[in-house]
This record gives structure tokens, C-alpha cells and sequence, in this order.
């Protein structure tokens, strides 16, 4: 049966993170200083390079058709930590179809635009000039929505194309079953919150691209957990996969429209 995988957040560059990488590669202000702090303290251990070499491997060995990373593939955006990546998931990217989008620290701060872009060019969306819906098994479509923008200060995003040009391209599709993906969540589990200098800009516009026909499926990262909601009870699934190295990746069943997700433990 046709099956797609969704990883979130994994965050590559344990090995490289230090004050000379950041002096090096001309990332030693306030922001990037932060972000070195918080790896060091509160993250080191939930993004343990073992953890997703163990992933990788087994994601070798089952059988899948499409991959999906929502973003945050690295930690602080530079190009040694994007090359360990690229270098890290080539075997995936080898296996199949892998469709990723940038996160807040893939873009985090305004010197990061491109790397990612340089670095999976070979990978949707970046492999096509303009927004477009990729084909994967049978009907279903997918869409990426670009939503990280790089920032000095802060982790918010906002909506980086035009919402008219993507409710066109949905509504397209005369109701074909269709994904959107994008980093930031959309939707949040009863008694969880996020912070305002965290979370999207313009969340209902975006959402409003959720509600078109056809659509079955929201895929996003950002919040370190993962959770999987329907929350307006009409079906849509609204999946984070932001947990994937301490929770869980998500599988799911692409041989019908009525979608079933699973979480896999990860292999410690």
C-alpha cells in the first residue's frame, strides 16, 4: 500500500555546535549566542545524533513513497550544518520521494536565506521554479506552504507566498485528495498554547487554505511533541511531527482519502 513518512524538527549539528563554529562561519551575535545557549542546555539531548542515525537506518529499510520533513533541519542555519544534513538523509533522498520546507532555524536569521534551498535543490519545493503541486501515489497531491521567514530576533513566521496563487492551485484540483505542509502549526490540541514571539502571523488566512476542497491533511513541526487532531470534526488531520527523535514519526496510509495516522516509537 501506498505509505508516506513524516519527520519533523531533527535539528543537525550537534557535532559542529560551538563559539569557533559560529566565529567561523560569521554567526557570534546575540540571536545565534541564544541559540548555541539553548542547544547546549535544554536540547543537546533531544536531538542526539545516535537517535537519528538509528531513524535514518531504519527509514533505509522499510518500505515508504513519500518522505515529508517539515522543517528545522538544522539548528542554526549554516552551511557546515545543512551539508551534515544533506549528507545525513542522502540515503533517503536516494530511496524515494522527499519533500521537505524550511523552519525557523533553517532560515534563522537573514545572512541563512538560500542554504537550504542550495543544499536540497534536488528535493520539492525547491526543485521547481514556482509553487506547484507534486504528485505522489494515485490522486494524491502535495503542497508545500512556505511559512519561515529569517528573522534578527524571534521565531516567528509569516506566509512567504501569495495565498490567492495557492487557494488557486488547491481548488485546482476539483477536490483530489491533497496535503498541505508547512513548519509552524495551524491547530493545537486542547491545553496546549503557544507563545506569541513563537507561533505564525496571520494563522487564519493560512488556515482558511485548510478548509478548501479536497484537502485532508495539515503537516507541520515546531513544537517539540507529536500529535495528531481532527479539529473542526470534518475529517481534516492536523499532524505534528515535532517529536519524531524523543515521541515518534508519523505513518500514513495513502490507499485511501480516509487517512489513519501511526505513530512509530523512535529506535532508541
Amino acid at each position: 500500500m501506498p505509505r508516506l513518512i513524516h519527520l519533523s524538527d531533527l535539528h543537525f549539528g550537534d557535532i559542529l555546535l560551538n563559539w569557533g563554529h559560529l566565529k567561523a562561519h560569521g554567526q557570534r551575535y546575540s540571536k545565534q549566542l541564544l541559540g548555541l545557549a539553548n542547544h547546549r542546555f535544554n536540547a543537546s539531548r533531544t536531538f542526539n545524533e545516535e537517535v537519528k542515525a538509528k531513524l535514518i537506518e531504519r527509514l533505509c529499510q522499510i518500505e515508504w513513497d513519500i518522505l515529508v520533513i517539515s522543517g528545522d533541519l538544522v539548528h542554526l542555519g549554516t552551511d557546515p550544518e545543512f551539508k551534515l544534513a544533506r549528507e545525513s538523509l542522502d540515503p533517503l533522498i536516494r530511496k524515494g520521494k522527499v519533500l521537505v520546507t524550511a523552519g525557523n532555524h533553517d532560515r534563522y536569521t537573514p545572512a541563512t536565506m538560500g542554504r537550504i534551498e542550495s543544499h536540497f535543490a534536488d528535493c520539492y519545493p525547491f526543485n521547481e521554479p514556482e509553487p506547484v503541486v507534486t504528485l505522489g501515489p494515485g490522486d494524491w497531491g502535495f503542497l508545500e506552504l512556505p511559512l519561515s521567514a529569517p528573522s534578527t530576533l524571534g521565531a516567528k513566521g509569516r506566509f512567504m507566498g501569495d495565498l490567492e496563487v495557492y487557494r488557486r492551485l488547491i481548488l485546482e484540483r476539483q477536490g483530489k485528495p491533497t496535503i498541505l505542509y508547512g513548519h509552524y502549526p495551524l491547530f493545537y490540541p486542547q491545553g496546549i498554547s503557544e507563545g506569541f514571539g513563537h507561533r505564525l502571523w496571520g494563522q487564519k488566512e493560512v488556515i482558511e487554505l485548510t478548509e478548501l476542497p479536497g484537502v485532508k491533511a495539515y503537516l507541520h513541526g515546531h513544537m517539540h511533541q507529536s500529535w495528531a487532531i481532527q479539529p473542526r470534526g470534518t475529517g481534516l488531520w492536523s499532524i505534528n511531527a515535532g517529536g519524531s527523535l524523543t515521541q515518534g514519526h508519523w505513518c500514513l496510509d495513502l490507499s485511501s482519502s480516509d487517512l489513519s495516522p501511526e505513530l512509530h516509537q523512535p529506535p532508541f
